[in-house]
This record gives structure tokens, sequence and C-alpha cells, in this order.
């Protein structure tokens, strides 16, 4: 599952299809917890960030084991990316959906506290306390109702960062736009 908060419903539906070829289940998430959570433990959530800010997208999963601050967790692989450098958060389990098929769980993600950098066949591995780069993302819409700014920040992959700026950035109009509002939009 990838958990999405703050992207409507039109913006999901619209990148279902994309998602799912990449394999994931896009889904309403929890958006960020207020967990102080800071270290990771076997048995414990942990989600790959691909957004966090105004928008947050991410994969939770489970922590397998913990050894010097290297971390192996999922079970399976990610993306298949192989090498990649992504955030690696604390998360929390919110509800378990069961279903006869398929059967999920919706979370809310954590602090930041160290980076992914492996994705490979039997599970993703990183480092905690190791930071990340990401594509910061700003902007502000301005409507008649006055100005409302947004901010998130992007994981770095040639291929998926293109499409998740585009996702982002389409959640964050999407959601300071009035519906009955008419007007032009102008994106710079």
């Amino acid at each position: 599952p990838l958990s999405m908060g703050g992207v409507p419903l039109s913006i999901r539906t619209f990148f279902e299809p994309y998602l799912r070829s990449l394999g994931f289940e896009p889904g309403v998430g929890g958006g960020t917890s207020a967990s102080p959570v800071t270290s990771l433990v076997p048995g414990s959530a942990a989600a790959a960030v691909l957004v966090r800010g105004d928008v947050d997208m991410a994969a939770t999963g489970t922590v397998t084991v913990v050894d010097n601050g290297r971390v192996l967790a999922f079970g399976h692989p990610f993306l298949g990316a192989g090498a990649l450098s992504i955030p690696l958060a604390a998360a929390e389990i919110l509800n378990t959906m069961v279903s006869a098929q398929r059967s999920f769980k919706m979370s809310a993600t954590g602090l930041t506290i160290g980076e992914i950098s492996q994705d490979r066949l039997t599970a993703i591995a990183g480092q905690l306390g190791k930071e990340t780069s990401l594509i910061d993302v700003t902007g502000q819409v301005r409507t008649s109702a006055g100005t409302h700014p947004f901010r998130f920040e992007v994981a770095r992959d040639v291929k998926l960062s293109p499409r998740l700026v585009a996702m982002a950035t389409a959640g964050a109009l999407a959601g300071r736009i009035d519906v009955g509002e008419r007007g032009t939009l102008r994106l710079e």
C-alpha cells in the first residue's frame, strides 16, 4: 500500500494506473504521525518516504532486523530499484483492514530517522542516522480568497521524481482552489 495524505480522490484516481504499474495500492494515508519514535526495532513499522510536507506519500512495512544502526525491512522489494537514496522514517500502524482479497494496514509516517540505500529482491536496507537529499518544492496559489502557500519535498529518483512532483503539485493545487471559483490557472 502507498499511503497518500493531502492528495484528493480525483488526483489519486488519475494517477492510479501509473501507481499500480509500479506495484502500489494507492490509498488514503494518515499523514504525519506526532509519534516521537526515533529508532526502530524488529517488528516495528518503518516507512519509505517518497513525498513529505503538505502532501505525504510513503509505503510502510515491517522491520526485520536492526544491527548496529543498519536496518533490513519489508521482506520484499519496494520499487526493485537496487541502489537508491530515500528517507527512512518510523511509522505508526493506525488500523489493519482485513480482506479475503487483499488485507492492508493504514499507517502514519513519523520522523525521518535514516536512509534507505538498497532495494533488493528480499528486502530494503538502510542506515539509521544517515541524511538524504530531497527535492524541495514550494509555491503559492493566489485566489480571490487570498494567497495559499504550499511546500513539500520529493525523494530523488530518476524514474519516479517527475511523477511524484506532478502528483504532489496537483494535490497541493486541488486542495487550495475552490471548486466553484472561475478563473485561469497559470503555473510557472
